[in-house]
């Protein structure tokens, strides 16, 4: 983190009013990308509105500063109309990212659909980041829902530009089976990808989208739950604490309840009806802290020496928001001296996940063995980001536990074990869980062979299974999965309409 905002993050704790505007002037000042996430927070937690209202236009400020504004190329002039069709192949093909650039621009007011369908055909030809954002953005304006699984192979490019033109891409398309890649995409490390999906969100009307996130705070995904609370938090409304308390009833992540808590704290602030009284039957004796106790962008790193379990859990909480990668040791004894409290031990193992902080995987085995079902599913999808997941998870694809078990799929998909038959078992299990979990590691392995197990799953008496297992099937279309498409043409919401 930058010096200068690791400063102002300090002077953050216990500033009054007047201070924090002045902060909030020093962050801009700094010039560091570091400084957007910091007005991010400040504008979804501080309780006065005047504060949020100048981090917000402090953030459009630096986000300009840091990113720039969209590059306009000047169409009128271009030399592209009085090009032959062969010469503008040539042109695509010779690796001159400045003349693909411009025919690609040139493309978006005036398509040529010979040159479209070449660009289609060659779209994976293209290295240069600039290149590959105009020609996703180019392919997208062009609103064909069968450009779907082309657009969807640049967000998962490394280059942020070339993903939130990705999204920009979607938003011209505007297929209802990709709304959900809306949500999933807040949690992009990049400010752009971001701002991109919230916009396409807030176009697509408050039903569509509280549909989307109902179903991902159900998700066995974090990142999804954590985008969808962040889509919550944007607009506060009754319908957004409805989702919140059906999600903290059953939600167990510390991290992600303190989230929602959070939200609930801002909807009192912004008079959301009912918000109050939850909180109050919440905390029970009508003790909870002030929004200010609550607010803190700031760390304190004594915290993880705490006696007290909360405490503790808190600075867990701004040691993964912030990814204070450095502080791996210090997490490593904490499972040492709270080894018997399974909450943050959980909790631990995640961040050490997260992290990819492989040097800790002797101290983390032995939590292979835990009686805590938590402990051993975190467990299990941490060692499998360690890439050690042929030498010891095998035997966890017939854990008792749903969750275990789904994780111990998803991370050994792709060895020489191969887990299909314990995920087509985890799929045909009484329990709703079971299925949900199945479905959950389906998604991961974009394996064809699942598709007869989706579209058995469609069928499913739960809702919630119902949804889940349509929207896996929709996601293979989108990755370019050919027979997913038969499956959701039968079902009439395929991206592709029915050939005559």
């Amino acid at each position: 983190m930058n010096e200068q905002i690791a400063k102002i993050i300090q002077a953050w704790r216990g500033a009054t009013k007047q201070n924090k505007l002045d902060l909030i002037r020093d962050i801009v000042k700094t010039g560091q990308r570091d400084g957007i996430k910091l007005l991010s927070q400040i504008v979804s937690r501080d309780n006065d509105i005047e504060v949020r209202q100048s981090a917000r236009k402090a953030y459009n400020v630096l986000y300009r500063y840091c990113f720039g504004e969209a590059e306009e190329v000047d169409k009128k002039d271009s030399a592209v109309k009085e090009l032959t069709l062969d010469k503008i192949y040539d042109m695509l093909a010779d690796g001159d990212p400045e003349q693909e650039f411009e025919i690609m621009t040139y493309l978006q007011e005036r398509p040529i659909p010979e040159v479209l369908e070449y660009l289609r055909e060659h779209y994976l030809a293209y290295t240069d980041d600039r290149v590959k954002a105009t020609l996703v953005k180019t392919i997208g304006m062009q609103a064909s829902a069968a450009d779907v699984p082309i657009v969807y192979t640049f967000l998962e490019d490394e280059s942020p530009r070339v993903r939130a033109n990705a999204i920009e891409a979607l938003e011209y398309i505007n297929h209802p089976n990709t709304y959900s890649i809306y949500v999933q995409w807040l949690s992009d490390t990049d400010n752009r990808v971001k701002a991109n999906c919230i916009k396409a969100l807030r176009r697509l009307g408050s039903s569509n989208v509280n549909r989307i996130l109902e179903d991902m705070l159900h998700s066995d995904y974090v990142a999804y739950k954590e985008s969808a609370l962040y889509v919550i938090s944007l607009t506060p409304s009754v319908s957004g604490l409805y989702l919140i308390q059906n999600f903290l009833a059953q939600e167990l992540d510390v991290s992600l309840i303190e989230n929602a808590i959070n939200i609930i704290q801002d909807f009192v602030g912004n008079n959301i009806e009912g918000a109050d009284e939850y909180l109050s039957e919440y905390y029970g004796d009508n003790s909870y802290l002030e929004y200010d106790d609550i607010v803190d962008c700031g760390f304190d790193e004594k915290d993880l020496e705490s006696e007290d379990p909360d405490i503790v859990l808190r600075a867990l909480s701004r040691i993964l928001e912030n990814h204070y990668v450095d502080f791996g040791s210090q997490l490593s004894k904490i499972l040492d001296t709270h080894t018997n409290n399974v909450k943050i031990v959980s909790y631990l193992i995640r961040i050490l996940g997260e992290f990819k902080l492989k040097e800790f995987l002797p101290q983390i085995l032995p939590y292979l063995n835990s009686k805590d079902d938590r402990v051993r599913a975190n467990t299990v999808e941490t060692i499998g980001s360690f890439g050690k997941a042929e030498i010891f998870l095998e035997k966890y694809l017939n854990d008792p536990n749903n969750r275990v078990r789904a994780n111990a799929i998803i991370a050994l998909n792709g060895t020489r074990v191969d887990p299909l038959q314990n995920c087509i078992e985890l799929a045909y299990h009484s329990d709703p869980l079971y299925k949900r979990s199945a479905i959950f590691a389906m998604k991961h392995l974009k394996n064809p062979k699942c598709l007869d197990v989706l579209s058995f799953l469609v069928r499913d008496q739960d809702e919630l299974v119902r949804n889940q297992a349509l929207e896996v099937i929709q996601f293979y279309e989108i990755c370019g999965i050919r027979e997913a498409t038969k499956v959701l043409q039968n079902c009439g919401v395929s991206l592709y309409q029915l050939e005559d």
